[in-house]
């Protein structure tokens, strides 16, 4: 039961959870997307 507790105040949580998730997820697209798209340093 203690699991299930966790796991419903990590979803509802607006702080963490899948929200902290999502905001994860953004910041590396952007990295990755800005490390692709970086052409300096290519001859």
């Amino acid at each position: 039961m203690h699991i299930l507790d966790q796991l419903q105040a990590l979803i509802s949580d607006l702080e963490q959870g899948i929200p902290a998730e999502i905001k994860a997820r953004k910041k590396q697209f952007n990295y990755y997307l800005n490390h692709l798209l970086d052409f300096k340093g290519q001859a």
